[in-house]
């Protein structure tokens, strides 16, 4: 009896080692034969004209103690609720993996989220561009997270930017 227990042992210890070589000297997989690092090149900017040029401003108007952070996903700001069964969060966090916002102002310290500025290019005419935008704005307002809007523009007024920052900054000190 003894004898057929250890040769179990020895049979299933073969098979792993076999299966782990086999995984090891296995051809690359499809995603990795594509992923090729020569396949990329770097950006020339990773901002737009338009948001370099209101991040250049905004940066000058923030007060000390507040960052921004820029093209940020969804998923690095926000997560699915634990209250949710598996395939329900599994489900949310696949609506925010591949969105972002333009800009993310956190605080210094710890960077946490206080709010969020987008950039519209324009009025959002196709039904998925403006399906998209009412759930970005939604996940925001359901999270207790201000979204402000601007309008994207070649050159910004910088008074007129300044007060909407500092209305943006006011509205995180009041209460809900």
């Amino acid at each position: 009896m003894k004898f057929v227990i250890i040769l179990a042992v020895v049979l299933v210890g073969v098979v792993i080692l076999l299966a782990l070589v086999k995984i090891q000297s296995s051809p690359e997989t499809k995603d990795d034969a594509t992923a090729k690092g020569s396949d990329y090149e770097a950006l020339r900017s990773v901002l737009s004209p338009t948001e370099r040029a209101y991040l250049g401003l905004l940066a000058s108007f923030l007060p000390p103690g507040v960052g921004v952070l820029v093209k940020i996903r969804l998923a690095d700001i926000f997560t699915a609720k634990r209250s949710l069964n598996s395939e329900r969060r599994q489900a949310a966090f696949s609506r925010i993996q591949r969105k972002h916002i333009d800009f993310l102002l956190v605080r210094a310290d710890d960077f946490s989220p206080l709010a969020g500025i987008e950039l519209d290019e324009g009025r959002p005419t196709s039904p998925g561009a403006q399906q998209h935008r009412r759930f970005v704005e939604s996940v925001f307002a359901k999270s207790g997270l201000p979204l402000m809007r601007v309008q994207a523009q070649e050159e910004y007024n910088a008074d007129e930017m300044r007060q909407q920052v500092a209305a943006l900054l006011a509205s995180l000190s009041r209460p809900s």
